[in-house]
């Protein structure tokens, strides 16, 4: 827990924050991960898309437990982390 602490930290996010980021995080990694993994079909991309998106939906601030926007902010991440060969009219 120290880790994600002192990640936080580096965010500027205060550690009351921090505990209200760990508890819409749990309530929403999975469904998340999931839309990133269907979309990129990579995980690589899908991880990058996902830690992304998060930290966006923290950066807006106004939008903290904002599922629908975390979502929209996923798929617009792994739709730009997609492989080439995955993008139409890209690859072979």
């Amino acid at each position: 827990m120290a880790g994600d602490e002192q990640r936080m930290a580096g965010l500027g996010v205060a550690a009351p924050e921090s505990d209200a980021f760990a508890a819409f995080y749990d309530a929403t990694s999975t469904t998340a991960f999931s839309v990133a993994m269907r979309i990129t079909q990579d995980r690589p991309s899908a991880e990058s898309a996902f830690e992304e998106a998060y930290l966006e939906a923290w950066r807006e601030g106004g939008n903290r437990g904002d599922v629908g926007r975390l979502l929209e902010l996923v798929r617009d991440r792994a739709l730009s982390a997609r492989p080439a060969a995955a993008q139409p009219g890209k690859g072979s």
